[in-house]
């Protein structure tokens, strides 16, 4: 898969850590995105997309069950202190560096897996509870790490909105593509 392939496909639609949309991450062509999330809204800067790690297929060992690799590539990804614009006014909002310490911002580097298959989110994996109405996605984001600050990032980590059974560490994996049930 080719890096203009692989940005077309990023930047498609949002990628989903959840089916209701709370937690997601967005990439734009320009190399920017943000990430949505209730009670943090920090932009990101996407410094470099990096394909060059390794793209081969292994889907002819694979049967048609099984997801398929496209890609695994490097990415960088910066965490600014920049409000996100792209949804109006965020007055009433507390977020970025009110809420997280000066260590939370910064360029990191990411590896990378993008598979096609049917997946469900992480959150309803992991909740084991997956509601009827959440749809199932045709492609999936794994990253090596979480992009999301882990608790002892936050200026006050007991305020820090990190479910018990879900640590902010295990926030890698994302879901994109909605597959449309056929009625």
């Amino acid at each position: 898969m080719g890096e203009e392939t692989l940005v077309s496909l990023l930047c498609a639609e949002p990628w989903h850590l959840d089916s209701n949309n709370e937690c997601q991450i967005s990439f734009q062509k320009d190399y920017t995105g943000e990430t949505e999330w209730r009670l943090l809204d920090p932009d990101i800067a996407i410094g470099e997309l990096n394909e060059g790690i390794s793209n081969r297929d292994d889907s002819s060992t694979r049967t048609s069950d099984r997801p398929r690799l496209l890609s695994k590539f490097k990415i960088e990804i910066t965490l600014t202190k920049r409000h996100i614009t792209s949804r109006g006014s965020l007055d009433h909002v507390t977020i970025n560096d009110e809420r997280l310490t000066d260590a939370a911002f910064g360029t990191k580097t990411y590896y990378a897996r993008l598979e096609m298959g049917c997946f469900r989110t992480a959150f309803e994996r992991r909740a084991h509870n997956v509601p009827e109405w959440a749809p199932p996605f045709a492609y999936q984001l794994s990253l090596d790490e979480s992009p999301y600050p882990a608790r002892q990032l936050w200026k006050d980590p007991d305020e820090a909105p990190e479910p018990e059974w879900f640590p902010f560490t295990e926030w890698k994996e994302f879901c994109s593509g909605k597959i449309v049930k056929q009625v």
